[in-house]
């Protein structure tokens, strides 16, 4: 006979033969052995958990001592109320609604609405006055690009002055009236006011713009927006007060 190493230092005689009768000898006992290991791995691990509670739960008994007891209030929710918190001197009217000491909403922390929308309005206030000052120094810059002498001759030109001025303050106004009728039922009142002051406002200064990236007439365009912007003083209240109440 001759030994073979077997796990845990266990040393078994196997026959040298292997006829079929001790090859099934071999297989019965290898499978004793394996059921063996098995069950032992089993208890061994069912004991390292049972030990693993018993070191928890002192733990967990002596957080709960240190835990203060809760005084039962003078009023019990019932089944049907929404669970609410209970803050001395402080009245939580809505369920999951947390109030602060001056009865206003608790917000997270860096999110105020409130100054959200201060920082807003100044920084739509800043863009507002950084676009007109760029307007400004739009018409500063083209106007003082056209020389005096032309710009004279063109506030002298009767035919091309009148024409910009009936377009301005007679055609374009009467058009704008004319689509507030035909879209009347369709257009709310509010959107057809502001669609005749559109119509019956002067000029503004992206026509000189127009006018000096093509290489128009630059001079007759600065002298049209600054006749019309003069006359839209008079023009702008007499056109909307005629075409309101038509």
């Amino acid at each position: 006979s001759k030994r073979r190493r077997l796990p845990q230092g266990a040393v078994h005689l196997l026959p040298d033969s292997s006829s079929p009768q001790d090859l099934h000898n071999r297989r019965q006992w290898q499978r004793g052995l394996n059921d063996n290991l098995l069950a032992e791995a089993a208890e061994a691990t069912h004991t390292l958990d049972r030990s693993r509670t018993h070191e928890e739960a002192p733990a967990a008994k002596s957080t709960a001592a240190t835990l203060p007891p809760q005084e039962a209030g003078p009023e019990t929710a019932s089944a049907g109320d929404a669970p609410t918190l209970d803050v001395p001197g402080i009245d939580l009217g809505l369920p999951g609604v947390e109030s602060g000491l001056d009865g206003q909403p608790l917000h997270p922390s860096g999110h105020n609405p409130e100054a959200q929308s201060v920082a807003g309005s100044a920084g739509n206030a800043a863009a507002e006055a950084a676009s007109y000052l760029l307007l400004f120094l739009l018409i500063f810059g083209m106007s003082a690009t056209v020389d005096m002498t032309n710009l004279m001759k063109q506030l002298k030109n009767r035919f091309a002055i009148g024409t910009g001025v009936g377009m301005q303050f007679v055609i374009m106004p009467f058009l704008g009236f004319a689509a507030v009728k035909a879209l009347e039922g369709m257009l709310p009142s509010h959107m057809g006011l502001t669609l005749l002051i559109v119509t019956a406002s002067p000029g503004g200064s992206y026509s000189n713009w127009w006018c000096s990236t093509f290489n128009a007439d630059l001079a007759l365009s600065v002298a049209m927006t600054a006749l019309s912007t003069l006359l839209s003083t008079v023009l702008l209240p007499a056109n909307l007060l005629l075409y309101s109440y038509a």
